[in-house]
């Protein structure tokens, strides 16, 4: 499995080395790593599926899709206001403010559809976090009023 993840990503971005224009590297790169992912899963799932038979593939195509559908709409969002802020920001400050505004716009609208869309494993993701911030701000309160 690994070997299908590592040798079809090393293929990829070999090509986008060699290939590419240098501003569509981080393109296909990343469209690398979203194909070698998607053949390693598929290995891994053949292999699996070999040795203990039925595993309740329609309910795991079923989570992809849903986390598919989350990050296209999260990303599509993201991109759009990164495509906004292209025409505001020109320095390299102003640049990693937009690379963070939207990665973290992608990241609540993300959580945001995933919730709506009952992703279970984004929610047993999330909800140790969720509980630790809590468990956090009661501390903080139980100081503030001392």
């Amino acid at each position: 499995e690994q070997v299908v993840l590592t040798g079809t990503a090393t293929v990829v971005n070999l090509g986008a080395l060699l290939y590419a224009p240098p501003e569509r590297v981080v393109l296909v790169v990343g469209l690398g790593v979203v194909v070698s992912n998607l053949l390693s899963s598929l290995f891994g799932m053949w292999f699996i599926r070999r040795r203990l038979g039925h595993l309740g593939l329609v309910r795991i195509l079923r989570t992809y899709l849903r986390i598919g559908f989350a990050s296209l709409v999260a990303g599509g969002i993201g991109w759009l206001l990164v495509l906004g802020f292209g025409e505001l920001v020109h320095g390299r400050f102003e640049q990693i403010v937009t690379l963070v505004v939207g990665g973290s716009v992608f990241g609540v609208v993300y959580l945001l559809v995933a919730a709506l869309l009952r992703i279970e494993e984004v929610g047993e993701l999330v909800d140790p976090v969720v509980r630790a911030g809590a468990r956090g701000a009661i501390a903080g309160l139980h100081r503030v009023r001392r």
